[in-house]
């Protein structure tokens, strides 16, 4: 008897709350400067900045096909990030959510982002 789990074409779907998971994974910055995550003709663009004024995200929408995600003072060491997937676009017709966690060793220390892309609900465009 067998272990494995197969499927009939070979593929692996993911799926949460209904809601297709398109893209996931963890990646290391090269430094501390900007992020960039390219998804179906997307560009997302994650700016760090750290202030007085406490951990939040704020949106430039630079075109139809560019968003900066200013993220502020995302520097614990255990990781900051989203509570919930947050709405960013649009793809093929249907909801994109981004939720996504920033973990930093130190100050000075490069970053960790761990993210998930999910595909929700249909909207007329």
């Amino acid at each position: 008897m067998s272990s494995e789990i197969t499927s009939v074409d070979g593929s692996v779907t993911l799926k949460s709350a209904g809601k297709d998971i398109i893209a996931n994974g963890i990646s290391h910055t090269f430094n501390r400067d900007n992020f960039e995550i390219h998804i179906r003709g997307l560009q997302l663009v994650f700016d760090f900045r750290t202030d007085s004024e406490g951990q939040r995200i704020e949106r430039e929408v630079f075109s139809e096909s560019t968003l900066k995600l200013i993220v502020y003072n995302f520097n614990n060491t255990l990781g900051t990030g989203t509570t919930s997937p947050i709405d960013i676009g649009i793809i093929s017709g249907r909801k994109l959510y981004l939720a996504f966690l920033v973990g930093s060793l130190s100050e000075t220390a490069i970053r960790t982002v761990t993210y998930t892309f999910f595909l929700g609900e249909t909207v007329d465009e």
